[in-house]
C-alpha cells in the first residue's frame, strides 16, 4: 500500500507543478498577448491621427481652391453684367439714333 500512497503523492507532486508550469505559461501568452495588442492600438492610433492629419489638409486644400473658383466666378458675373448694361445702353442709344434719323428725314420731307 505504501508503493501505491508514495505512486499517488509523487503524481500529485507532479500534477501540482504541471499545473504550477501551466500558470506561468498561460501568464506569459497574456503578456505577450497585451504587449502585442498595446502596440497594435499605438499603431493604429498613429495612422488615424495620419490620416486625420491627411484629410485636414485635403480639405483645406479644396477649400481655397473653391474660395479661388467663386472670386473667378464672381468676376466674371461682374464683367458679364457690366457688358449686359453697356450693350443695354447702346441698344437704346442706336434706337434713339434711329427714331431721330426718321423724325429728321419726315421734316426734310415737308421742306421739299
Amino acid at each position: 500500500n505504501k508503493d501505491v500512497i508514495l505512486r499517488v503523492d509523487n503524481l500529485d507532486k507532479s500534477l501540482k507543478a504541471t499545473q504550477a508550469n501551466m500558470m506561468e505559461l498561460l501568464e506569459a501568452t497574456q503578456d505577450q498577448i497585451q504587449a502585442l495588442l498595446d502596440s497594435t492600438m499605438q499603431q493604429l492610433d498613429e495612422t488615424v491621427a495620419e490620416a486625420k492629419a491627411e484629410i485636414y489638409s485635403e480639405v483645406d486644400h479644396v477649400k481655397s481652391d473653391v474660395d479661388v473658383y467663386v472670386a473667378q466666378t464672381q468676376d466674371q458675373f461682374s464683367v458679364e453684367n457690366s457688358f449686359m448694361v453697356y450693350q443695354i445702353a447702346g441698344t437704346f442709344t442706336l434706337i434713339s439714333c434711329l427714331i431721330s434719323m426718321w423724325h429728321m428725314t419726315a421734316h426734310i420731307r415737308r421742306f421739299n
